[in-house]
């Protein structure tokens, strides 16, 4: 459900961007565009000189690293019910998803690299991007500090080792 939300906030995000922002600069007057212009430089021909820049590429590759996650945790893959074929065997099963979900430190890395080079907002106090990181950052590091903190404090002793193989 989460990653259902997060994904329809991507596509309305780069919707948006698409066929609103990008689509009103490519087809603004030079008269229009004039004041757009310290910020975008020369006025725009195509698409791509959006998707070049910093803001294009890391855009692109959180989009490409949150779609590896998505489909590495639906439950095709998480349970490995999918056969690949021999090489592409490892990339299903709950280590492939475990490992995927890890990449949210990439993802996260980009997002602040992504939102620092925001176009209309020069000056760093202006830019939003820690709104959105913080809370999440704060829970996980919460969490990650309280499992510490726990596993410091008692230990686990293991009475009994049963191997399910020797059940069979």
């Amino acid at each position: 459900m989460v990653a259902g939300a997060i994904a329809l906030g991507v596509g309305i995000h780069v919707l948006a961007h698409m066929t609103c922002d990008f689509l009103r600069l490519l087809n603004a007057s030079p008269e229009k565009y004039k004041p757009m212009q310290p910020y975008f430089g020369d006025q725009p021909i195509n698409y791509w000189h959006f998707l070049r820049g910093v803001e294009g590429v890391s855009g692109i590759i959180i989009i490409l690293l949150m779609a590896i996650a998505f489909t590495l945790a639906s439950q095709r893959f998480r349970r490995d019910r999918i056969r690949l074929p021999r090489p592409l065997n490892k990339l299903t099963g709950f280590s492939a998803f475990w490992y995927s979900h890890h990449l949210f430190v990439i993802v996260y890395s980009l997002l602040i690299v992504h939102g620092i080079k925001l176009y209309l907002t020069r000056e760093w106090y202006k830019k939003t991007t820690w709104m959105y990181l913080a809370i999440p950052i704060i829970l996980y590091s919460g969490e990650r500090l309280l499992r510490a903190f726990r596993s410091s404090i008692k230990d686990v002793k293991i009475l009994k080792w049963l191997c399910i193989l020797e059940m069979f």
